[in-house]
């Protein structure tokens, strides 16, 4: 067992240089006019991945065994690797950049945030996001077997037709683009989004969820790219890593956000459990909808 927590604590500590690297690479290759488009297309790996990846795992534990989906992730690292090394970052910003310690390229990217009005709503409302869509895939499992009083299968449906709203998503915006200004569909996405969950929390039936869990994925999805480009637009280059590594802070949060609503659930049920946080989540977001004009009009 102790081998299993290993490679989770390893992986756990490399997702958390990767990822803001991923999106300080998309602002450094592409134009700021292509980096909504860029963006989408990088969040479709997520969502693609989530209808794929369960497929590929399923086939090759059926085929050679568990321990090979294992060796097959490897391998993926390692050809990612490989065509990582003649990348070039035509858009990075030259100079401006300094040595310090750690510590002090935190504090930084912490206070930049801090200091940038603009930049600590977008961070906030990110947050929000991450407290509310983020448990989601997390407690299905418990939601599926108390509220719909069903097994894994329909767990991996519900699982997957999120999956397939946020394909859609993706799909739409790097091909249309968003459908008014960014700031505008950061704050109508997380409100539907919330809404979701609110109206999950309360249905008892398939044929309401899967529609209500496309939704989520749709939104979710929309959310994520919008607030991306407005944070990756807005930053300046020699801090971007740092703000970036400030955006994932919610991934290291999630467990928290889940314990949350794990104690909500055994105390009051799954469903009081989500409703709850839909509505504060929905509430907050119509709080910024009305509060901050500057964002709605953000693009």
């Amino acid at each position: 067992m102790w081998h299993a927590y290993v490679y989770m604590s390893i992986a756990g500590v490399a997702f958390t240089f990767m990822q803001p690297v991923r999106q300080a690479l998309v602002a450094n290759t592409v134009r700021r006019s292509d980096m909504a488009n860029a963006l989408a297309l990088n969040a479709m790996t997520v969502t693609s991945m989530r209808l794929v990846g369960p497929l590929i795992g399923g086939i090759l534990i059926a085929t050679v065994g568990f321990k090979w989906n294992f060796t097959f992730e490897a391998g993926l690292y390692v050809g990612m690797m490989l065509l990582l090394l003649p990348m070039r970052t035509p858009y990075r910003e030259a100079g401006g950049r300094h040595k310090a310690s750690g510590w002090l390229n935190m504090v930084e990217g912490l206070r930049y945030v801090v200091k940038d009005r603009m930049m600590l709503r977008l961070n906030v409302l990110n947050f929000v996001r991450a407290a509310s869509f983020g448990p989601l895939p997390l407690v299905l499992p418990v939601y599926t077997k108390e509220a719909l009083d069903a097994g894994a299968g329909i767990g991996s449906l519900l699982l997957t037709v999120m999956g397939i709203g946020g394909l859609i998503a993706t799909l739409i915006m790097a091909s249309w683009g968003f459908f008014a200004k960014k700031g505008m569909v950061g704050l109508v996405t997380l409100m539907s989004g919330s809404a979701c969950i609110l109206m999950l929390g309360r249905s008892e039936w398939l044929w309401l969820t899967l529609p209500l869990l496309a939704l989520m994925g749709f939104s979710q999805t929309h959310f994520i790219v919008s607030n991306q480009t407005l944070i990756q637009t807005v930053v300046p280059d020699s801090i971007r890593g740092r703000v970036s590594s400030v955006w994932q802070y919610e991934q290291g949060l999630t467990p928290l956000f889940v314990f949350l609503i794990s104690l909500m659930a055994e105390w009051r049920g799954i469903g009081f459990a989500l409703s709850t946080v839909g509505a504060i989540s929905l509430l907050l977001g119509i709080f910024f909808l009305l509060r901050f004009e500057d964002h709605r009009t953000l693009d």
